[in-house]
């Protein structure tokens, strides 16, 4: 009911959410910087005013994620306009040895066996393990289960049927070497890694301990919006403070929200299909950019439950096959 901000660092205005806002008023930037830059779109004093508030709005979503990926990805336009080809694979690699090099420092300076199974650890914080320990004590012993390595016995031998079925699925990727090969990182590693960059450890690990899908549910989920399942199924006692007890936890990416609507099956579809748009010939790869930037934001947030994301997403998809039809047809 005002431009106060909420709990003095988001603000939303209309939206349910803070972070789809943000991601909006960041997607309205880029877009318009895309018109200017590269279509030579006019700049009028009107829509340079304009441009007050989607800045403002961003500023006041708080979503730094958003800001974040905006600069990354107009710096990568401007870069493609001045290089040829031969330029740009030479600046992708340079990037790629960039992220190894980052993410090699991340590693060494965490610890590897930090990094490998703090996903784990998270989701073993949150579950129904030692549930006649109290939470310190609880805490404790999973501890000591982690320090010696411990995991399968922690779940399997002392606390057999209470971790939810992906707990188990994924320790028992991690400990018994599953989907592994050669000079690749564990699975598990990987997606633990990913979530202690980006900051989404705590909650990906909540996702972990209360998804407990049965294997109809694993592979072809339980249905578009349906979250009633993956909230309640399985009562847990959450590792958080007592007055956040009753919060909602969402899964906090829209990938792992298409994992609870359609399963695996589901979420493999949405990968292929995006795949598919990627690898299009396309004369405009600046509408493909616009796709990766809005898949980034939408990997750490929820922002696919939201109407207004939603369409902003099969908006994205649109100008990519209008733009390649019109293309195709000005051909012949």
């Amino acid at each position: 009911n005002s431009l106060a901000s909420i709990d003095g660092n988001t603000w939303r205005g209309f939206s349910a959410s803070a972070e789809s806002i943000g991601e909006f008023f960041a997607f309205t930037l880029l877009f318009f910087f895309i018109m200017v830059y590269l279509k030579q779109l006019v700049i009028t004093k009107y829509s340079t005013l304009l441009l007050i508030l989607p800045i403002y709005g961003l500023y006041e979503s708080n979503n730094f994620a958003a800001v974040l990926s905006l600069i990354f990805v107009s710096f990568a336009i401007v870069a493609m306009s001045y290089m040829n080809k031969k330029n740009l694979n030479k600046i992708v690699i340079l990037l790629g040895l960039v992220i190894l090099i980052g993410s090699y420092l991340i590693v060494n300076r965490l610890g590897f066996e930090y990094v490998s199974s703090q996903l784990l650890y998270e989701a073993s914080l949150h579950s129904n393990l030692f549930t006649y320990l109290s939470s310190e004590a609880k805490s404790v012993e999973i501890t000591r289960y982690f320090d010696a390595g411990q995991i399968q016995s922690l779940l399997n031998i002392e606390n057999p049927g209470q971790g939810s079925t992906l707990l188990i699925f994924l320790s028992t990727i991690y400990e018994q070497s599953l989907f592994n090969f050669p000079y690749i990182p564990n699975l598990v590693t990987v997606i633990s890694f990913i979530s202690i960059v980006i900051n989404r450890n705590e909650m990906w690990g909540i996702f972990t301990a209360k998804y407990n899908p049965n294997l109809i549910e694993s592979l072809f989920g339980n249905g578009p919006y349906q979250l009633n399942n993956y909230l309640y199924n399985l009562k847990l006692r959450l590792d958080v403070p007592e007055w956040k007890l009753n919060a909602l936890y969402l899964p906090h990416s829209s990938l792992l929200d298409i994992l609870v609507f359609f399963g695996f099956l589901g979420l493999l579809m949405f990968v292929v299909f995006n795949f598919y748009v990627f690898v299009q010939k396309s004369n405009n790869p600046e509408y493909k950019i616009m796709l990766i930037f809005i898949l980034l934001n939408f990997a750490k947030s929820d922002s696919l439950l939201y109407l207004n994301s939603f369409v902003l997403l099969a908006f994205i998809y649109a100008v990519n096959f209008k733009s390649i039809v019109y293309e195709n047809k000005n051909a012949k």
